[in-house]
């Protein structure tokens, strides 16, 4: 049992209990590196297209408009189809208690916590995180009320009578 206990269980926690908390560590730092260098990629490839941009305003909004989308691309994809492509490539997905995407805000809280467990030490907090936690739940997800978890169990249980399907 892990260090960190959290009493509420619901079937998407009856399904993460299933999982060792290093092993989806390891998933989940594989998918963040997966988004990072996706998003490394995206900022260098549009930072190279609006560089011959010569008028000031133009050029501004072109940053602007990078600087959103690359800021949006969390709380975008994780709320709304509850992977990112790193997520998805390493088959996870970031759920609520329903087993459903979690929406704009609970995403929105998880990209902001992840500006301090995630990036200062390499996910080291979060990585400590979702071993010691019951739930298997970085601080962000802790937060947001959200778990991050193997698409294929969640897609099985979603098959199940009964269960309204999502993934």
């Amino acid at each position: 049992m892990s260090a960190i206990s959290t009493a509420r269980t619901t079937p998407v926690t009856d399904l993460l209990a299933n999982y060792s908390g290093f092993s989806l560590a390891i998933r989940r730092g594989a998918a963040t590196s997966l988004d990072v260098s996706l998003l490394t990629l995206f900022f260098f490839g549009g930072g190279f297209a609006i560089a011959p941009i010569q008028h000031g305003a133009l050029h501004t909004a072109a940053l602007v408009a990078l600087a959103t989308a690359i800021f949006a691309y969390y709380p975008v994809t994780e709320g709304r189809w509850g992977v990112t492509a790193g997520k998805w490539l390493t088959g996870l997905a970031v759920v609520d208690d329903a087993g459903h995407p979690p929406g704009l805000w609970r995403a929105l809280i998880r990209m902001l916590t992840r500006l301090v467990e995630v990036i200062p030490v390499s996910g080291l907090i979060a990585g400590v995180s979702v071993i010691a936690t019951q739930h298997k739940q970085r601080l962000g997800d802790l937060l947001a009320r959200t778990y991050v978890i193997p698409i294929r169990p969640l897609r099985a249980w979603r098959k199940a009578p009964g269960v309204e399907g999502v993934f």
